[in-house]
């Protein structure tokens, strides 16, 4: 499936390269290429919405990859805002 492009898949976004999360190593930046799927644009438009009760009634995490700096700011935001956060190192 990693040979998928936006071509094929119009609804779809193309990943990020690896470069964004700081691989840089030949063959790790081929192996997330081969990995790597177009993600449906839906995901970042439609909104995700609960009835206030239900949503604070649900125990919430995120697995923050300290390894890769992009992730650092969404780690903040979700710590500020009560998930608990959980981290990933190398």
């Amino acid at each position: 499936m990693g040979s998928l492009t936006t071509q094929d898949l119009p609804w779809a976004a193309t990943p990020p390269p690896p470069e964004t999360f700081g691989v840089s190593q030949p063959d790790t930046v081929k192996i997330m290429q081969e990995k790597m799927t177009p993600m449906p644009l839906a995901t970042h438009s439609e909104p995700f919405i609960f009835e206030t009760n239900t949503l604070a009634a649900i125990e919430r995490h995120y697995m923050y990859c300290s390894d890769f700096p992009v992730f650092h700011e969404t780690a903040v935001v979700a710590s500020s805002e009560g998930w608990k956060v959980g981290r990933f190192q190398n």
